[in-house]
């Protein structure tokens, strides 16, 4: 038995907060959902349970101290009210049992909610370095699967640890941008030894970038574009704006061959697969004008598509969805329900502005706020050409993001009214509950 003092007390500390965490169901509700967050880089499936898991301990939780509704998410009325819209669309459908049964997907959801609520800034951090260092060993076996490849297959590219190309070069995208985030925090540090860890990000992001691109998924590649565009419109820097366009240019045509016609092949009408992807997004779209107050139901869009395709290229598999976020929303609960989409992520970007505004004395919160922005317009840049919110591992990595901010600008704001930030009850003082509204 080893007696090492050191030893000892590590071995105390971890029984003692495990102990913790089993006599607080709330503490552990955001553990497991952060562990849902972070396993979703790796397994879906693992990432299910541990979600399943974080809500039984939530439910645990409320049901102990009798209260068992959460109130303290500033968007929580637009979300409510898309998924009111969309339940509605599933019962008017086509197929109502099938597409009532498809809203258990929108459990979801329910992660900002645990997380706003219970998630510590210390938790946040530990999130975010398990979130980088998964994504770095996903990125590292992407290459790996490049390298050892017989060349260059559209229908079968680097997909890391997951089952599709589209779902990795995604979760790609949006760490890409987060770290890139932290990268653009220290450098606009006024402490010079700050200004120097910019560097180690900036490497982790083009390493990021570079495997992105051989995943060959344009629309990611938009989409990280974009990001980084939101990254130095927020810093207001021309000469950054200057740099990233130099360097896309210089990139561009330092790639191989096949990368550069493949982003041109984007551009071409007569392109096969871009012809094709014009004659979905037309077939969607009529979907939705002919349905437009609560659609067709998610179920029934594929076959709708089909009766207005003029395109015989493609197979009717290719049809299953829109590949673009606001013709399959629209397509599948109506036109009320996209509005109600779009007023919810319009509503989450206002308050990530907002919270970096307010909150840059403090280098993390400003450093989430503006990931958070980034991240968000890296994935609806990406959603205009792939139905990346019906993505389970993509909403899941996007929710997390998303639910950042509002738990830093939260602590921050306590601690600048001398308050000690509370977690684990929506009501331990009253002050936490009004900061939020306040977003």
């Amino acid at each position: 038995m080893n007696t090492q003092t050191g030893r000892t007390y590590n071995l105390l500390k971890t029984a003692k907060s495990w102990a913790g965490l089993n006599k607080d169901p709330g503490s552990m509700a955001s553990v497991l959902v952060l562990a849902a967050v972070v396993s979703s880089l790796v397994s879906v499936a693992a990432s299910g349970i541990f979600l399943g898991l974080g809500i039984v301990a939530w439910i645990v939780d409320r049901a102990g101290k009798r209260r068992m509704v959460l109130k303290e998410v500033p968007f929580r009325w637009y979300l409510f009210l898309f998924l009111a819209l969309t339940a509605l669309s599933a019962v008017l459908s086509v197929e109502p049992l099938r597409d009532t049964l498809h809203m258990k997907s929108c459990i979801k959801f329910v992660i900002p909610f645990l997380l706003i609520t219970y998630m510590t800034e210390n938790q946040a951090r530990k999130a975010l370095f398990w979130i980088f260092g998964i994504a770095g060993v996903s990125m590292a076996w992407g290459l790996i699967q490049f390298l050892t490849s017989d060349g260059v297959n559209l229908l079968d590219r680097i997909d890391g640890f997951m089952s599709h190309w589209m779902t990795y070069s995604g979760q790609m995208m949006m760490v890409l941008v987060a770290s890139a985030a932290w990268g653009v925090g220290m450098l606009r540090s006024s402490r010079g030894g700050r200004r120097l860890l910019s560097i180690p990000w900036f490497l982790f992001s083009a390493l990021m970038a570079g495997v992105l691109v051989l995943t060959y998924t344009r629309s990611a590649w938009g989409g990280a574009l974009g990001g980084l565009g939101v990254l130095v419109l927020l810093n207001l820097r021309p000469r950054w704006l200057l740099v990233l366009l130099a360097g896309v240019v210089i990139a561009f045509f330092l790639m191989p061959a096949s990368v550069q016609d493949r982003l041109a092949s984007g551009f071409d009408p007569a392109d096969t697969t871009t012809r094709g992807r014009l004659d979905i997004w037309q077939s969607g779209i009529r979907v939705a004008l002919e349905n437009p107050f609560t659609g067709v139901g998610y179920s029934s869009v594929p076959a709708e598509s089909l009766k207005f395709r003029e395109e015989t290229d493609l197979p009717e598999w290719a049809y299953q969805h829109s590949h673009n976020n606001l013709i399959q929303v629209a397509a599948t609960s109506g036109i009320p329900s996209l509005l109600a989409w779009l007023a919810l992520w319009l509503k989450i970007a206002w308050d990530f502005f907002r919270i970096w505004r307010r909150d840059r004395k403090d280098v993390f919160v400003s450093v989430q706020a503006a990931g958070g922005l980034a991240v968000l317009a890296a994935f609806h840049l990406m959603g205009l050409l792939e139905f990346n919110f019906g993505d389970s591992e993509i909403l899941m990595l996007l929710l997390f993001f998303v639910s950042i901010p509002y738990v830093l600008h939260r602590d921050f704001e306590a601690r600048m009214a001398g308050e000690t930030p509370g977690n684990g009850n929506p009501g331990h003082n009253s002050r936490r509950n009004e900061l939020l509204e306040e977003v």
